[in-house]
């Protein structure tokens, strides 16, 4: 595109858009979008070149050009700037320019603020994480109105998604089962072990490696020396069945499971059926939709995915699987949910990592615990922007504020008060991730 860029007088102005391409695309794909921009003229280095492309290729249909600087020399960058956009410009009512200063290098918008500021129909605009764009020739502030594509920032990022479940897939019989599995196993700490020897089965991979007729018997083998005192519990078992039934009311096919705890003074069955009960059943599934649950509350009808697995277009990088994926309109929220955390720095290393690659520093991280969040693991939390929320933590806050022990109650009155220790602990997630989502963080 070597022309003058310039409109027909006849014509409705051409919105002509410039952007100055850092690493992160997606702020610089957002500002062509908001500003519906006709021609765009992408600017980078030859560290950048490849952003620039991409989002090249992704808006199609020739609309970009792609202009390249130096990084440092500040006579080459003025050169640069004049040669391949101001002399191309024309101080005439045929157009409108927008510069999006987002990215880049400093020196590059120190200088093209000043070679480009004379053009009396030209605006500076600056998008942070949080999506808000600040207007600097307007002296103007507001949220992007392009609400965020979650597609369309995976393509951006060059993330291939290969599966997820939406929670909307999720029927009352899948959380009936993951409110089963918390209130008959999980309230008793003393089954927790047992239930996680048959519930995580060595040698599988993930959910999907689970056989449709699986029966698990606890022997006494199976309990190691630290576990020595689960051996009371030899016998315990789980049964499973893959899509066994018919659904009564809507013809879904439902899994059957029976989970037995077998102890010296009594013998504890639980059985469930649901259309996803392998994903609830096994592998924590339980709590993923325990949580999704929470979030799907916290902003109802938003995009929230289930098990999310990406492959890359590089090879290079691993295929990771993310719990939850949330999109909040402009941010998205990647969650990472464990019942209990052991190798912290493993994993919630790997956790922030996935969360840069796949969503870009615009992004936000929850580490949502079952159990206590403490030591090391909330330090690494802190230190890693990521934000922790742990169950039982919540649910302690609210005992203690009220001052009052639930074993002291009657059945009437802890109905009441489980009814309250759950809406309170809503309340503590949505404060939390409220408050991050205003925040305008820094580039």
């Amino acid at each position: 595109m070597t022309e003058k860029i310039s409109g027909d007088a006849k014509q409705k102005p051409v919105n002509v858009h410039i952007a100055l391409v850092g690493k992160q695309t997606y702020p610089v794909f957002l500002g062509i979008m908001e500003t519906h921009a006709d021609r765009v003229i992408l600017v980078c280095s030859d560290d950048t070149e490849r952003e620039a492309n991409h989002v090249a290729d992704v808006i199609g249909a020739g609309v970009c050009e792609v202009v390249k600087l130096p990084p440092d020399n500040i006579h080459s960058v003025i050169d640069g700037i004049n040669e391949g956009i101001v002399s191309r410009m024309s101080d005439n009512g045929n157009y409108n320019y927008t510069v999006d200063i987002s990215g880049g290098l400093k020196l590059w918008t120190v200088l093209v603020y000043k070679l480009l500021s004379r053009f009396s129909n030209l605006a500076f605009i600056y998008i942070d994480q949080s999506e808000t764009i600040f207007d600097f020739t307007h002296t103007s502030q507001r949220k992007a109105r392009v609400c965020l594509d979650m597609d369309m920032l995976f393509k951006l990022y060059e993330a291939k998604v290969n599966a997820y479940t939406p929670l909307s897939d999720f029927t009352d019989d899948d959380f009936r089962a993951c409110t089963q599995i918390e209130e008959k196993i999980f309230s008793n700490r003393e089954f927790i072990p047992v239930f996680d020897i048959m519930a995580n089965p060595r040698g599988v991979n993930n959910r999907q490696g689970i056989r449709k007729d699986r029966f698990r018997e606890i022997k006494e083998q199976d309990f190691n020396e630290k576990t020595y005192r689960l051996r009371k519990f030899t016998g315990s078992s789980l049964s499973y069945r893959h899509e066994c039934k018919d659904s009564e009311e809507n013809g879904i096919k439902l899994s059957h499971a029976d989970i037995t705890v077998k102890n010296t003074s009594r013998t504890y069955t639980v059985s469930m059926d649901a259309p996803h009960l392998r994903d609830v059943l096994f592998f924590a599934g339980w709590f993923d939709l325990f949580v999704a649950g929470m979030l799907a509350k916290w902003k109802p009808r938003s995009d929230i995915r289930l098990g999310v697995t990406f492959e890359y277009a590089n090879r290079n990088r691993p295929q990771n699987e993310i719990d939850i994926i949330m999109n909040t309109g402009h941010r998205l929220l990647f969650v990472e949910c464990k019942t209990s955390i052991s190798d912290h720095t493993t994993e919630l290393d790997k956790f922030i990592a996935a969360v840069r690659a796949y969503g870009g520093t615009g992004s936000m991280a929850l580490f949502v615990s079952y159990f206590s969040i403490q030591g090391d693991a909330l330090a690494k939390c802190q230190q890693q922007g990521i934000l922790p929320f742990s169950i039982e933590d919540a649910r302690k806050e609210f005992w203690e504020e009220k001052k009052c022990d639930y074993h002291d109650l009657t059945g009437n009155e802890r109905k009441m008060m489980f009814m309250k220790r759950d809406v309170e602990v809503q309340r503590k997630l949505n404060t939390l991730l409220d408050g991050n989502l205003s925040k305008n963080n820094k580039k």
